[in-house]
């Protein structure tokens, strides 16, 4: 094993080290699933880390002279993509789960419902610092908005390209 990391390349090991990175942080928000208590769906998740993916392999094609393991970085990238797929999303006892992100209601300023149909609609939930957004089916509206509610979290009216801050 010691043989095998000495004769890495510096490029070797910082896109491997990279990837273990990521491994762990996704594996970190696998940790996450159990206290999912509504299911949702995070916006842009997966497509977010498709594109690092393709980004992190496309520079060490990039540069594959340099690399003399170029197969472990992608590897590793890929298996990052796939653990992604099963980190779930959506409403826990505490708060929310997002992108393997715990949100708990006290660090809620206000939430907002923006987009509704038959498929189901979609949650924006403010921090003082970020913005998290869940999609839900639509039978589940009434229990999603009834845990802010209990929990004191402030529904504000969605206006796009603005923050709202008018109340129910």
């Amino acid at each position: 094993m010691s043989s095998f990391v000495s004769s890495m390349s510096v490029y070797d090991i910082a896109a491997s080290l990279i990837a273990l990175f990521l491994i762990v942080r996704e594996l970190f928000a696998l940790g996450l699933n159990n206290k999912v208590k509504v299911e949702g769906k995070a916006s842009g998740r997966v497509a977010a880390n498709v594109i690092l993916c393709v980004i992190v392999c496309v520079l060490i094609l990039v540069k594959l002279s340099a690399f003399k393991y170029p197969y472990i970085a992608p590897c590793g990238m890929a298996l990052f993509v796939i653990i992604g797929f099963f980190v779930k999303s959506g409403l826990g006892t505490d708060g929310i789960i997002s992108a393997g992100k715990n949100v708990p209601f006290s660090d809620m300023e206000f939430y907002a419902i923006d987009f509704e149909n038959e498929k189901g609609f979609r949650l924006r939930v403010h921090t003082y610092s970020h913005e998290y957004i869940i999609s839900f089916k639509p039978e589940l509206k009434e229990t999603v908005v009834k845990a802010f509610d209990d929990k004191g979290v402030k529904y504000a009216t969605f206006t796009p390209g603005r923050n709202a801050n008018d109340d129910r």
